[in-house]
């Protein structure tokens, strides 16, 4: 059963006070509710439609733990594709509902804390799914240990997340750095800056490999797929993809930078603003080519003998 919600509001915006010590910076309300189930459907594009590259038998039993499940969607669509199984979802706080699907849980916790807090010892599972961390853990190593020893034997762990770096596929101009298009390349740093000061590494999604490797997993893997920004590329798909990610940005913008910004840099709200004014310019201007790599990693746990 999920634990009460609690919050605080600043800026105008909803954070959940459940771990009030100021290191989870992104808003929990409606509008950020919004953003996160557009990029639900931007990510499953990353993964050609799949929400598990893990080999996962979708008429078996099996346990799911969905950590970091925020809206709860990723969980919802499993259930309903995989009939046969039974998900728990965790995060910091959780949306109110009264509509949850007989075999869907939620629970809340907090992930960086001991994971027997709010799972026993004792309780394993077949599969389980992490997505989209960088910018609200600091120890990924230590995220992967908690997974691994809540895995049963022959048990996935899957962990997708966007490599925040912006990539720059501009005519005649490949390194980012020498964009002229450089606002949204700016407050990704920026972004970067202020989340470092909570001890925090955004850059962290594309470096994950060497902990699944060293992590007590094996049959690892690592897929790693584009995502552009904006209308410009030809292909079809990629072109969906790229509007879609526009929308996650616009409609999510000041969730994204305004505490990393403010609470980590000491930037006021107005300078924020300004800055997001400028990167809203740059992405609806739509003359820029640039794009992320989103990264999915996915191992197994050994079994006895």
């Amino acid at each position: 059963m999920a634990q009460s919600n609690t919050y605080k509001y600043e800026n105008g915006r909803r954070y959940q006070a459940y771990k009030d010590d100021g290191t989870y910076l992104l808003p929990h309300d409606e509008p950020e509710y919004l953003r996160l189930n557009t990029q639900h459907v931007l990510l499953r594009m990353c993964t050609d439609g799949q929400l598990a590259l893990a080999p996962l038998a979708p008429d078996k039993p099996i346990m799911v733990l969905d950590i970091g499940t925020g809206t709860g969607i990723w969980a919802r669509e499993f259930v309903d594709e995989y009939p046969q199984a039974t998900v728990v979802g965790v995060d910091l706080s959780l949306p109110e509902t009264d509509d949850l699907p007989a075999r869907l849980e939620m629970r809340t916790g907090d992930l960086e804390a001991d994971w027997s807090t709010f799972l026993p010892d004792e309780e394993k599972f077949d599969y389980i799914h992490a997505r989209m961390f960088c910018a609200a853990i600091k120890d990924p190593r230590r995220m992967l240990q908690q997974a691994v020893k809540h895995l049963k034997p022959g048990g996935w762990f899957e962990w997708q997340e966007l490599h925040t770096r912006i990539f720059c596929a501009c005519p005649d101009v490949l390194d980012i750095d020498k964009c002229r298009h450089s606002c949204y390349w700016e407050a990704q740093q920026k972004l970067a800056a202020g989340i470092a000061k909570f001890g925090i590494d955004l850059w962290k999604g594309a470096a994950l490999q060497p902990l699944f490797d060293q992590g007590g997993l094996y049959q690892n893997h690592q897929v790693v797929t584009t995502t552009p920004v904006g209308c410009w590329p030809e292909d079809k798909v990629d072109k969906e993809k790229g509007l879609l990610r526009r929308q996650v940005l616009l409609q999510g913008m000041e969730s994204l930078y305004m505490g990393p910004l403010t609470k980590g840099l000491g930037m006021e709200k107005a300078e924020v603003d300004e800055l997001l004014e400028k990167v809203r310019g740059e992405l609806r201007a739509d003359e820029a080519r640039h794009y992320l790599k989103f990264h999915t990693y996915y191992g197994r746990k050994p079994t006895p003998g």
